[in-house]
């Protein structure tokens, strides 16, 4: 599993509906950008720190590779 699947696989995960997980890819040659963002009622439901463990998890798993990793929220 690439990073950009295991943020989509997370991030849908705690989202009841998968379709609030949104997860965009930007590469570039020397780093992956990977931006979240949540959407309807699991933006209201999701804590600040839910989401920044989910970054933080991300960060720790994907950044084991060659190339950066930068993870945001949108």
């Amino acid at each position: 599993m690439n990073r950009v699947e295991l943020a989509r696989y997370l991030l849908g995960a705690i989202c009841q509906d998968p379709d609030e997980a949104k997860v965009e890819h930007l590469w570039t040659s020397t780093a992956d950008l990977v931006f979240l963002k949540v959407t309807g009622s699991a933006r209201k439901r999701l804590k600040p720190e839910d989401l920044a463990v989910v970054v933080r998890i991300l960060e720790r798993l994907g950044g084991q590779e060659e190339r950066e990793l930068v993870v945001d929220l949108k």
